[in-house]
This record gives C-alpha cells, structure tokens and sequence, in this order.
C-alpha cells in the first residue's frame, strides 16, 4: 500500500530517573535551564561548535555502520555538519524538560529525532518516489502520495538510510541526556557554565525501529517520517 509522505524520519522520546527530589533543586530552575541551553544547541540550522568527548564514540558508532553499507560518503555529501549535528535538539515539537512524578523524583525528558541529516535524507528519497511514479506513469491524486516499491533498489537505499537515520535519533537523544544529566548531578558545573556564558555574552565577548512487516509478497513503501 501506499502513505502521504512527511518531511523527517523517526523521531522519539528518552526520560531519566534521577535521584534528586524537589527539594535538591532551586526554586528558581532557570539557572540550570540557561546551562541546559548552553550544553545542548536549539533550534533549526543550530549544532555543535566542535564535537564533544561524549559524542565521540557514538559518532564512531554511526561511521561504522554507515561504511558498513557503503554511504558514508554519501552521508558526507548530503549533510556535511551531520557530526556536529550530533547533541542538539532542533525545532517544532522538540522540547527538554525537568519533571516531577508522583513521588516528587525529578526526571529529565526529552524528545527529538535525526535532525538536519534525517530532513535531508527525507527530502532525497521523497525526490526519488516522486520521479518514478513519473517515469512509470503513475497519476495520484496528491504527488505526495509517491511510493517506493519493495525489491528495487530504490527501496533498499530509502531502508537502509532510514535504518541509519534512526540509529542517529537514538544516539543524539542519549548525548543530549547525557549532558543534561551530567548538570544535574554537579550542580557546581552549572555554576561554571553560567560564568562562561556570562563571559561570552559580555561586551568583551528526539527508538522506535522501522522493520519489514513479516507478510509474503511484494510491497510498496512510502518514504515518511
């Protein structure tokens, strides 16, 4: 069958149990907000200045698997900052929050996906099912409506990029926790984030896994988010 097609591919959510109570932390919490901010860049078109020792490995982890299927140049070519992409949260939907259950323990909650690199391979394929229906002659009611169909090679690059895309959501989502949590626990290193931030600001200065329905036959498939 067929799907409209969205802009983006999986995104998702990640929450941590931390061991502070409401009465660990600050009434006023927007100390530790301007530090969240400054570890985790926000907002479309923001990344990484450089990459973190924490983003390292996992970086490493999504070169490997992406030489592994032979598009890690590709990867390069389409998104060339996907690296530094790696800790931040985007836009739209995406959001960090600190929240309290029912039991007064603080969690940190995030949701977020496969950023700029996830849009722009999106983008690709939805490129690419809209000029087969063209070259097969397929008339939809909505061009959106394009499709790629199982057992061809167009459809095996679309699984395998979003297979990728997906293992980047996962990742970037446990890098942003992992700063955020990392504040949390040394409440002193948010102090020392916010007298960097003060100086630079002076004048002087989202898994959920896509996986091939188990049904006999030959399928079409719809590049979404």
């Amino acid at each position: 069958g067929a799907a409209s097609m969205a802009g983006r591919m999986r995104g998702g959510m990640i929450a941590v149990k931390t061991p502070l109570q409401r009465g660990d932390l600050p009434d006023d919490l927007s100390d530790i907000r301007k530090a969240i901010e400054h570890q985790v860049p926000l907002s479309a078109g923001h990344y990484n200045r450089s990459i973190k020792k924490t983003a390292r490995p996992r970086i490493e982890q999504l070169e490997a698997k992406a030489a592994e299927l032979d598009r890690l140049d590709f990867y390069n070519k389409i998104a060339k900052n996907w690296r530094k992409q790696l800790g931040s949260l985007g836009s739209g939907n995406h959001f960090i929050e600190i929240v309290l259950d029912e039991e007064g323990y603080a969690w940190a909650f995030l949701h977020s996906g496969s950023r700029g690199v996830g849009n722009r391979l999106a983008e690709h394929h939805i490129r690419i099912a809209k000029k087969l229906m063209e070259k097969w002659y397929i008339t939809l009611p909505d061009a959106d409506l394009a499709y790629l169909v199982e057992d061809t090679p167009e459809f095996d690059d679309y699984l395998a990029d979003l297979d990728w895309a997906q293992e980047f959501a996962l990742l970037n989502r446990e890098e942003m926790m992992e700063r955020i949590i990392r504040l949390l626990q040394r409440p002193a290193a948010v102090q020392r984030w916010l007298r960097r931030l003060a100086r630079a600001s002076s004048p002087d200065r989202g898994r959920r896994r896509t996986r091939r329905p188990p049904r006999p036959g030959r399928r079409a498939w719809a590049p979404s988010s």
